[in-house]
C-alpha cells in the first residue's frame, strides 16, 4: 500500500493475472540503522518476547505448532546437507522419465 502510495506504481491487485504482462509495479526499500532504535540487548529483548509470545500461542493444529517464517531455515539446511533434498517421488519419477 505504501510503495503504491509513494510511486504511483500499480498495487498488487492491479496486477493483471498473465505475469508476462505485469509492469509498472510497485517498490519500495527502506533502510534502517538498528542502532538507532536502541540497544542490541533492548533490541534481542524484544525480538525474543515477540517469538515467545508466538510460541506460546495455541495453534489450530496442536500436531502443527506456530512458527515464524525462517524458523527452520537453518535446521532445515543441516538436514538437507545430511540427508539430502527431499523430493515427491511422484515428481521424482516424472523428472526421470524425461531422461
Amino acid at each position: 500500500m505504501m510503495a503504491a502510495m509513494l510511486s504511483g506504481g500499480l498495487s498488487t491487485h492491479q496486477l493483471p493475472l498473465d505475469p508476462t504482462r505485469e509492469a509498472g509495479q510497485s517498490q519500495i526499500f527502506v533502510a534502517i540503522d538498528p542502532a538507532r532504535l536502541g540497544s542490541a540487548d533492548e533490541l534481542d529483548r524484544i525480538a525474543e518476547d515477540i517469538i515467545a509470545n508466538l510460541h506460546d500461542a495455541t495453534p489450530l493444529d496442536r500436531a502443527k505448532p506456530l512458527r515464524y517464517p525462517g524458523e527452520q531455515t537453518l535446521h532445515l539446511r543441516e538436514e538437507n546437507l545430511r540427508l539430502g533434498v527431499p523430493v515427491d517421488p511422484e515428481l521424482w519419477q516424472q523428472l526421470n522419465a524425461v531422461h
